[in-house]
């Protein structure tokens, strides 16, 4: 009896990955048999995350020898189930860019886990090699339905890590506000910083017609949030209220975004 799917507790890695895969599918403006496989192969590969980094950590640290045989388990059939859909894909669909691309993730994935087994996966640096392979579902949906790299591809991927950055430096924050008053100023400094390149950065790519303006309005809430509360003072911390207006932020953007390709 090997128990139930460990299921990754990260939250907002799941807005992540789908959210991209969302912008991908509607920048591409179809959906097929290859995009369900690819759809498979991407969940495979985010299910086996949680079990690797519990295995990781396990071996390094020392773990019940039933527990790893658990974890091992079930990394071992959901990468199964990655390798199926993904020689599928690959050789039967000729989609041959998907092998570069898999290798990109899997070093990210790596360097991930070693960031995690040394319990330093929540820093900016770790959190910002998170959003780059998560969001990588984007533009790979686009070049599965297409077979082919373009720049709407780098686009897609593009949007998406500006604006899932984004909440890595609002929420350290927000949260140190509170958690960790010394390391205010400098998480405010880091969050201002940020959002302003992000802004000129989109300016620049709407004036010069590179992305529509409803591109850039898709980012307005979040660059909204973020300087309004660099400035204003709370009376308490309120994470699932942040989480909760996260997910609308979100949805917002996603919808926006695929008006915009549409």
């Amino acid at each position: 009896m090997k128990g139930s799917i460990p299921i990754p507790r990260e939250h907002g890695a799941w807005a992540i990955l789908y959210g991209s895969f969302l912008t991908g599918l509607a920048a591409a403006g179809t959906f097929s048999l290859p995009l369900l496989l690819f759809l498979l192969a991407v969940t495979g590969v985010f299910l086996a995350h949680e079990p690797l980094v519990k295995l990781v950590r396990s071996l390094k640290h020392g773990g019940r020898r039933e527990l790893m045989q658990r974890w091992a388990f079930w990394v071992a059939i959901e990468l199964t189930t990655v390798s199926i859909a993904g020689a599928i894909l690959v050789f039967h669909y000729r989609l041959l860019t998907l092998l570069p691309i898999g290798l990109f993730v899997a070093l990210l994935l790596g360097t991930h886990l070693k960031l995690t087994a040394g319990r330093k996966e929540r820093s900016v640096p770790g959190q910002l090699i998170g959003v780059v392979g998560l969001t990588s579902a984007g533009p790979s949906a686009y070049y599965v339905s297409f077979g082919e790299i373009d720049a709407a591809f780098w686009l897609v991927w593009s949007l998406n890590v500006l604006y899932f950055a984004s909440g890595i430096f609002y929420v350290k924050m927000r949260v140190s506000r509170f958690l960790k008053p010394a390391l205010f100023k400098s998480r405010a400094r880091d969050c201002i910083v940020y959002h302003t390149l992000q802004t000129a950065l989109l300016l620049a790519a709407a004036f010069s017609g590179w992305i529509s303006w409803l591109m850039f309005l898709a980012f307005a809430p979040v660059i909204c949030r973020a300087f309004w509360h660099t400035i204003h003072s709370e009376r308490q911390l309120n994470i699932k209220r942040i989480g909760y207006s996260e997910v609308v932020f979100t949805v917002a953007f996603i919808v926006l975004v695929a008006i915009s390709w549409s």
